[in-house]
């Protein structure tokens, strides 16, 4: 008798804090769940696009008889994850960042060795939650001291071949199997336009001559004066 009142007071109090434990477990916050959605990597063939180890001295002339030097450069690789959500959207979803990809920038930047002149280059990927649609890019800017002059440009790329850039204003005018700048002949020149139009000065670059085997070999401003490669070494 005494056996079987104590196996119902265990059922019934089982009934009773059971369902409780079912919902605490059912209402506990999941644990992040995340996803690589991509990983999005350059090949050797990809990087020889900018055709630089980045310890390489440069020295540019100008038809007015000034020269810059570039000789303080470096080449990094690096990566860089994104994440669905930033920090502060993680909070409505149980402070989880959701998914990512990974993407590589690859860069190299001269600096010259008087005044705040340079030059950079990178190739990075487009590839976003959005539109997730992989397009490799190239970035060129030569910045000089007055950087109201500066040029910019965004390319497609594939192996050792640029393309416009989907949805953006600058250009490739030309491509020059070999082509004259200065007193040197170089190969497989890109001759690019930006749309960046500065305000408040009158003479800036707007055309660069962009070679696949030897990096930028020449800027002209609005008004013709060339900036040429004299020397790379």
């Amino acid at each position: 008798m005494k056996l079987k009142f104590f196996i119902l007071i265990y059922c019934i109090i089982s009934l009773i804090i059971l369902p409780g434990c079912y919902n605490y477990n059912k209402n506990k916050e999941q644990p992040c769940i995340n996803h690589e959605r991509a990983k999005l990597t350059f090949t050797q063939g990809d990087r020889s696009i900018i055709p630089y180890v980045g310890n390489e001295t440069l020295i540019f002339k100008d038809t007015l008889g000034d020269s810059i030097v570039f000789e303080k450069g470096s080449r990094k690789i690096s990566s860089n994850v994104e994440y669905q959500y930033t920090l502060d959207e993680a909070q409505e979803h149980n402070d989880c960042q959701g998914d990512y990809f990974t993407v590589e920038k690859d860069e190299t930047k001269f600096y010259a060795r008087e005044g705040n002149a340079y030059l950079q280059f990178f190739i990075t990927n487009s590839y976003t939650f959005d539109y997730p649609e992989s397009i490799k890019y190239i970035y060129i800017a030569f910045v000089p001291d007055s950087i109201e002059m500066h040029f910019s440009a965004l390319c497609k790329f594939n192996n050792d071949s640029l393309f416009p850039y989907p949805n953006n204003h600058d250009s490739i005018v030309n491509f020059f199997n070999e082509v004259t700048i200065g007193p040197k002949t170089f190969s497989n020149v890109y001759e690019l336009y930006t749309s960046h139009i500065p305000h408040n000065t009158k003479e800036w670059y707007i055309r660069a001559y962009y070679s696949t085997i030897d990096g930028m070999v020449g800027l002209r401003t609005n008004k013709g004066r060339l900036l040429f490669l004299a020397s790379k070494k």
